[in-house]
């Protein structure tokens, strides 16, 4: 999992639950109130005082990923590293200082209810937005979109560069050969085999997205009637596919009983970082 970009979507989420929750972010610390000139400087100084400090195992994971992310996003690397250091600190501040606060389930309620009316009123004016949230959610975890607008389905392809070999895999499979085998062995799309792909799938839709599909390839996919049933040989610009139906996803809303445990985690988080900041700043 790229550590940056993971990071980048768990502070989204942590903002839409300051956003959702009424709570404030805090703001710098002031010099004129005798405190530390920077945030930084205030949670290393109660790190230090409440014996917290990075393990040399994580140290080397940090260093590791901010060398990593640095190289693919064009990142500096001694920034990467600091600011993964920064949210470790965060991390074990919090757990260490307040380990018996939890959101109740009254919050937990109210974001839940407050989270499904706004993705209702976006995804009714855009139902695409669905298709970039939903990869965000199976590329870094946190919590799925709530709301499932109707007509998207999950799907595998075979890509292959000539028609000779997409042809081929095509009888195979009619002969009985299983489309994972065809896959591995003629796939030339690297994305299909990595997590977490390989496992989910694609995700594709009746609507425009922002990361969207060749309209072919949506064309041949949105055909498919039943799991399981794959397409003929057809081509677009990137080569010969075949295409695999894994899942027709059901519309409606997600249950809250199937997503209270992320949301009660990302709530508690919020709450131990609000708490965090308000003991750094001496409130």
């Amino acid at each position: 999992m790229n550590g940056m970009m993971m990071r980048k979507f768990s502070a989204g989420l942590l903002a839409l639950v300051l956003l959702l929750t009424g709570c404030r972010a805090a703001q710098p610390p002031s010099a004129e109130h005798g405190l530390p000139e920077t945030y930084d400087e205030a949670l290393w100084l109660l790190a230090k005082e409440h014996g917290v400090a990075p393990s040399q195992e994580e140290e080397s994971i940090i260093r590791a990923e901010a060398l990593r992310d640095a190289a693919d996003l064009g990142e500096d690397v001694a920034l990467l590293e600091k600011e993964y250091s920064r949210d470790l600190m965060e991390q074990k501040l919090r757990d260490a200082l307040f380990p018996d606060v939890y959101a109740e389930d009254a919050q937990v309620q109210e974001w839940y209810q407050a989270r499904v009316s706004a993705l209702e009123q976006a995804f009714e004016k855009d139902p695409g937005l669905f298709k970039s949230q939903q990869e965000g959610y199976d590329l870094y975890g946190g919590i799925p979109p709530l709301v499932i607008p109707e007509g998207y389905v999950r799907f595998s392809h075979i890509l292959t560069s000539r028609e000779e070999t997409a042809l081929q895999v095509w009888e195979a499979l009619e002969a009985g050969q299983p489309f994972d085998t065809m896959l591995e062995q003629y796939g030339e799309d690297p994305g299909i085999r990595e997590a977490p792909f390989a496992q989910v799938g694609y995700l594709a839709g009746p609507y425009p997205s922002a990361r969207d599909f060749m309209p072919e390839l949506k064309e041949q996919v949105l055909a498919l009637e039943q799991p399981g049933e794959y397409s003929p040989v057809f081509s677009t610009g990137a080569g010969f596919h075949i295409v695999l139906l894994l899942e027709k996803q059901p519309g409606g809303t997600l249950p809250l009983e199937e997503v209270r445990e992320p949301i009660t985690r990302l709530l508690t988080t919020a709450l131990r970082q609000e708490m965090l900041e308000q003991k750094i700043y001496g409130e």
